[in-house]
Parts: C-alpha cells; sequence; structure tokens
C-alpha cells in the first residue's frame, strides 16, 4: 500500500487515473491497469513463454505501488499527467528487466535470475553456481 494512503481513502480523481493509465498502449498481449487495495498499484500482465522448460506460455504479472504524490495528484493537471505517464514507462522497463533476467544465461548459468521469494524483484543481482564473481576462469 503506497506510504499514509487507507484502503478507505479513495483518490479523488480515481476515475481519470483509471482512464489515463487504461489508454497506454504496450506490446501485444500486455495489459496494463490500475488495482490492487484501493486500487493504488499498477498492475501490468502478459502472457509469454515460460522461462524454464518446457516453456509453455505463462501469464506474468508485476504490480507496482503508485506514489503517494500520483495518486493523489490531479491527472487533468499536465505536469501530474506527464509524471505518471512516466512512471508507467519506467514501471514496464524494470518489467521487462525482470524478465530478461529470467531469460538471460551465460554457460548454461542463469547469472541474473531475479528473485521471487521475498526480494526486490526488480533488483539486478548475480546468481553464480559453483563459483564467485571474480573466479579468474570467468575471464574472457
Amino acid at each position: 500500500m503506497p506510504e499514509n494512503l487507507q484502503l478507505d481513502q479513495q483518490p479523488q480523481h480515481l476515475a481519470e487515473l483509471d482512464r489515463l493509465v487504461s489508454s497506454i498502449r504496450y506490446k501485444p498481449g500486455w495489459s496494463i491497469r490500475l488495482g490492487g487495495p484501493a486500487r493504488a498499484y499498477l498492475c501490468a500482465t502478459s502472457l509469454n513463454p515460460n522461462s524454464t522448460p518446457p516453456h509453455d506460455p505463462i501469464r506474468t504479472g508485476h504490480m507496482f505501488a503508485l506514489p503517494r504524490h500520483l495518486l493523489l495528484g490531479d491527472p487533468r493537471d499536465l505536469a501530474v499527467r506527464r509524471a505518471l505517464i512516466r512512471w508507467v514507462f519506467a514501471q514496464l522497463l524494470l518489467a521487462e528487466q525482470h524478465e530478461a533476467g529470467e531469460w538471460f544465461s551465460w554457460e548454461g548459468q542463469r547469472v541474473y535470475f531475479p528473485g521471487h521469494q521475498g526480494d526486490d524483484p526488480y533488483a539486478i543481482r548475480e546468481c553464480w553456481t559453483g563459483t564467485s564473481a571474480d573466479d579468474p576462469s570467468l575471464e574472457l
């Protein structure tokens, strides 16, 4: 839940926020909307091949808490509208970075596999197995 926002607090301009976010388009198969508690989250979902074999299609979802200043700002204001659109774009980049970490591999190792269980799923972290990142044998 965004900081200091109570479940019973609905942004004054929720309908306009909904309209603005729902008008954003991204890749085919992606859905972008507001959702979650108090509709205070950006929810981006897509149908992609699973990054683990057998690579069957899987619906992936990313949820980002809207910053308070955007959630409570008036989206009819040009500066708020532009800031919200830019913030949504930045969150989509984080979602793509997460997906890239799932797919990227070097010599069979998924060296940037993102955290899923309580870790920040959008932080780039190294996951070297059987060696350390400073092992001279990894030099190209």
